[in-house]
């Protein structure tokens, strides 16, 4: 329905327009002719013929142009939201992977307090990735402005991962410089609260995640006008189905045996 909407948004003025001209040149042309040209009607005619074949011509040219750019920014769009589906299903397993890590921090720190020393953590949050230049390729208010918040509510958690890096590493530089593990227990507080903000935010960024993925898949079901009709007409070209893969793994098996009998006979004489 949407693809429907946007090809008649382009068509339709083309129609109006070309059929309103037709209209006022057919009309014209009868005046003059009942009016100027009534001795000469075989000359007029064979002119009019050339002038509207023309006229048609050109109008048909604009409306083919304009379907290109109709398909062009489908495909555009339609590639964007491809980009995004695997960047988002990448996110959630960053975000999942930060999940693990905030654990793992929490449990060091447990375990630095239990024992009075400090305990590293080994692995570092890992930032958030986003690909602002898909906006310009998107089309829709609503999924643009979607993706653009998105885009935002990560930076603010790659803003708090870098300054949670930032701290840490300079407590625990100063830590280990001075060999003293009570600057580590004394910082743990104020780390352990930008983890816990931190926290928040990824689940709040899981969810809007998700939420988004799910509007970039429904929109993946709305393929480019003869882009669908390809997938139509290709739907059967290149399965690849399991009896045959059988088949071609016992030829391959017989080579393999066959170029290893033939290497162990050369390796003989």
């Amino acid at each position: 329905m949407k693809v429907i909407k946007m090809v008649l948004s382009f068509v339709t003025p083309i129609l109006i327009v070309g059929f309103i001209l037709g209209f006022i040149v057919s009309f014209t042309s009868h005046f003059f002719n009942e009016t100027f040209f009534e001795r000469s009607q075989g000359l007029f005619s064979e002119g009019l013929g050339a002038f509207m074949g023309a006229f048609f011509a050109f109008l048909f040219l604009r409306l083919g142009e304009a379907l290109t750019k109709l398909y062009e920014r489908q495909i555009k769009h339609y590639n964007a939201m491809v980009e995004l589906d695997f960047l988002l299903n990448g996110n959630l397993q960053h975000i999942g992977m930060n999940f693990v890590r905030i654990w793992n921090y929490k449990r060091n720190f447990r375990e630095s307090r239990d024992r009075n020393i400090i305990v590293e953590n080994p692995q570092e949050l890992t930032p958030i990735p986003t690909r602002e230049n898909l906006l310009l390729k998107l089309y829709g208010k609503d999924l643009i402005n979607s993706v653009f918040t998105y885009f935002i509510s990560v930076g603010n958690v790659n803003a708090d991962l870098l300054t949670i890096k930032k701290l840490y590493s300079g407590v625990i530089e100063k830590s280990f410089t001075r060999s003293d593990p009570r600057i580590y227990l004394e910082h743990l507080p104020e780390i352990e609260k930008h983890i816990l903000i931190l926290e928040n935010f990824l689940k709040e960024l899981d969810t809007q995640t998700q939420d988004l993925l799910a509007m970039i898949r429904v929109g993946l079901r709305y393929k480019p006008i003869f882009t669908k009709f390809m997938f139509l007409v290709m739907r059967g070209y290149g399965v690849i189905k399991e009896e045959d893969m059988e088949e071609e793994k016992k030829k391959l098996k017989a080579e393999i045996e066959e170029v290893r009998q033939k290497s162990s006979r050369e390796a003989l004489t």
